[in-house]
């Protein structure tokens, strides 16, 4: 069950990594051919922001593992929210029982990604500027046999814990097997 669960933490950060990918960096043509331009830097994030939700939604429904499928990026004033569809009896009976411990591992697999400069400095300036424009993260799991529903959500602070280093000595998911 473990093993499973997991895989759904892994599924949402490989999503986060994949958006991160596509990030523009000042005076370069990235992503969809845009060339940046210099405006104020809490729009310049927004924009980042905006930009990474809008990339990922023209990429769904996004399979993300064995029975794991991302189907909706929603950006609210204060939330990106990841809904995803689980396809597996046996996770979605577990749903309940697991939320504190797939929210604390979402955390420590956000903080590896950092710490291992994994996307390079991309990872970085996302959730930096989740931070600077007053973000949070929500991710919503659905399973689709038992009807079963969990969210947790990540605050602004807790982003900004991960990214003052408080998590980097935790174990990922993939250690605790």
């Amino acid at each position: 069950m473990k093993r499973l669960l997991n895989s759904l933490i892994v599924a949402f950060m490989s999503v986060v990594l994949v958006s991160c990918n596509n990030q523009q960096k000042q005076g370069t043509t990235v992503g969809f051919g845009q060339q940046t331009s210099v405006t104020s830097p809490k729009n310049d994030k927004q924009e980042l922001i905006k930009r990474v939700v809008s990339e990922l939604n023209q990429r769904l429904p996004l399979a993300v593992g064995y029975s794991t499928n991302l189907v909706e990026i929603n950006l609210t004033t204060n939330t990106i929210t990841y809904k995803y569809e689980i396809d597996d009896d046996e996770v979605g009976k577990e749903l309940d029982n697991s939320i504190s411990f797939m929210k604390y591992s979402s955390l420590s697999q956000i903080a590896h990604s950092l710490k291992n400069n994994i996307q390079g400095n991309n990872n970085r300036q996302f959730y930096q500027a989740l931070v600077d424009c007053n973000y949070g993260i929500e991710i919503e799991y659905h399973e689709l046999n038992t009807a079963k529903r969990i969210a947790y959500r990540i605050s602004k602070s807790e982003i900004q814990d991960v990214l003052n280093g408080k998590y980097d000595d935790q174990p990922t998911p993939e250690e605790w097997e």
